[in-house]
Parts: C-alpha cells; sequence; structure tokens
C-alpha cells in the first residue's frame, strides 16, 4: 500500500468542484452577518469612562490638562464610597474656584448632571455618549 498525499485523495474525489463552491460560498454569506451582529455591541454599545462636564470650563475633557484643571474636577465631583468620581452628581457652590484660588471643600450641595465628558482614548465616540443625556438610559 503506497502512502497518498491529502492533495492526492482530493484529486481522487473530484477536488474543489461545484458543491464546495457553492458551499464556500452559502457559508460566506451566512457567517459574515452573523459575525457582525455579534461583534458590533462591543463598539456601539462600550460604556466609554466620563464623568460631570465643568460647567463654565471651556474646553473641558475627561483628561486632565493642568493643575488648576485637576483642582477644579476634585473640587466638584463628588467621589462614590469606593473612591472613584461619581459619574451622574456634580457638588454646587463652588462657584469661587473659577476666577480664583480659593480652597476647595465650599461645596453646599448635589446636583444631577447634564452634560458629560468622555475618556476618548479607545473611541472618539460611541452610542453610551450620544444617548446618555436622555431620560431612558441612564449608566
Amino acid at each position: 500500500m503506497v502512502a497518498q498525499d491529502f492533495d492526492d485523495i482530493l484529486d481522487q474525489i473530484g477536488g474543489f468542484g461545484r458543491f464546495q463552491k457553492i458551499l464556500c460560498t452559502l457559508s460566506f454569506f451566512l457567517v459574515i452577518p452573523a459575525a457582525m451582529i455579534t461583534y458590533t455591541p462591543m463598539f456601539i454599545l462600550t460604556v466609554p469612562k466620563h464623568r460631570c462636564a465643568l460647567e463654565g470650563y471651556q474646553g473641558d475633557t475627561y483628561a486632565v490638562q493642568n493643575d488648576h484643571h485637576l483642582e477644579l474636577i476634585n473640587a466638584s465631583i463628588p467621589l462614590n464610597d469606593d473612591g472613584n468620581m461619581h459619574k451622574c452628581n456634580i457638588l454646587t457652590g463652588n462657584e469661587d474656584l473659577w476666577n480664583s484660588s480659593v480652597p476647595a471643600g465650599n461645596a453646599t450641595g448635589v446636583a444631577q448632571c447634564t452634560k458629560w465628558v468622555y475618556d476618548k482614548t479607545m473611541f472618539d465616540r460611541s452610542l453610551i455618549e450620544k444617548v446618555k443625556g436622555r431620560h431612558y438610559l441612564r449608566v
């Protein structure tokens, strides 16, 4: 008995014929949409890191721009129980910080955010960012 290569056996049974071509074509049209449906939510529904936007601060971004910006963030954004910045609340009563170097800690209350800033390191925009301010989607 002679050892045969896989290619020799494939040639003996008909090779890459009409049936194999139809099978590959149908598989392509079934697998590609399934892959798109499966992996699309990872890109459009990803919740980026975010916090409340500092009202009155022009050009506010999630990334810290300088020491003054960091001071304003620390004085305006409350911390959660786990020590991270709250994503939906902002402290009120710190208006003196905007134009002077008044020490932080003068907050008098907490308010709901109306605008957010997002971390842009992974994605420029996501679906969550576009609908964040609407009442039916709170993250």
